[in-house]
């Protein structure tokens, strides 16, 4: 039986055109040999890709038909267990410094763009919205059978994660990601939304672009392999394709890490 997953549909196609200019301008992809806060993202060498790619396609044909459906377009986020994917966990677990935080299905529609967004927000002044999220937990009701005490009081919750694995599974090839520069930014060009969930830390806020407002890109990429990327920066994917784009996103445990190395062990993959 496969673990439980959470099948939380969330939109993540922007309501219109944002950040003009994406079909017909392209910046220059960065590479990176060593991942900071001045780049983007970080693509690595996974000889097991193909496995993981079958081993994660196979699981969405039993579990997830519909999104395989032709002439099906979906757009959304299904949070999944990582013991559901062996070939994938025994790729990261030598690797991490920490946990596996989080796994998800991304899938975007054809031709649809994602809402230019942060996995989190720019600032949290008086810990306003951190506060929030340790409450949330605190009055969790199985707080004390899942001992979250421990985890909770150990590293401080960063108010933006920093990093995230993309895995590539399904119709990638014709797709764009994008990063902006939080400095182009002000208050008045986002919006803060809050979500609740099934799973720790059971609540979060992330800032969105609104739809009016026009970013040019710094940094730009085809997400083709296993890559690493920024996500306390504005960001977002374009699928220019035909078919629903799916991917998966993981997340590690959710702390402040001085840089991409400090989280996951990955120089002999560059």
């Amino acid at each position: 039986m496969p673990s439980k997953t959470s099948r939380v549909r969330t939109s993540l196609a922007a309501p219109n055109k944002v950040g003009g200019g994406f079909i017909f301008s392209y910046p220059a992809p960065i590479i990176n040999m060593t991942m900071n806060s001045h780049t983007a993202y970080q693509k690595i060498n996974v000889p097991e890709l193909n496995l993981i790619q079958d081993e994660a396609l196979e699981y969405i044909k039993k579990h997830y038909p519909e999104l395989l459906t032709d002439g099906v377009s979906t757009d959304g986020y299904f949070i999944l267990s990582i013991e559901d994917f062996p070939i994938l966990k025994s790729f990261l677990d030598p690797r991490i410094t920490t946990y596996i935080e989080e796994i998800g299905l991304v899938c975007v529609a054809p031709e649809k763009e994602m809402v230019i967004h942060l996995d989190g927000v720019r600032k949290d002044e008086g810990n306003k919205y951190i506060d929030q999220v340790k409450e949330t937990i605190r009055n969790h009701p199985d707080f004390e059978r899942l001992n979250l005490e421990p985890k909770l009081n150990k590293l401080p919750i960063p108010f933006c994660v920093q990093f995230a694995m993309m895995v590539p599974l399904l119709n990638y090839e014709d797709t764009i990601n994008y990063w902006y520069n939080n400095d182009d930014v002000t208050d008045d060009d986002e919006v803060i939304w809050q979500a609740t969930r099934e799973v720790y830390p059971y609540t979060f806020f992330a800032s969105y672009l609104k739809p009016n407002v026009v970013l040019n890109p710094i940094a730009s990429t085809n997400i083709d392999c296993i890559t690493f990327i920024k996500t306390d920066i504005f960001h977002n994917v374009y699928n220019r394709g035909s078919k629903t784009r799916m991917a998966f996103t993981i997340k590690f445990g959710y702390q402040h890490y001085e840089s991409l190395e400090k989280m996951f062990k990955h120089q002999d993959l560059l």
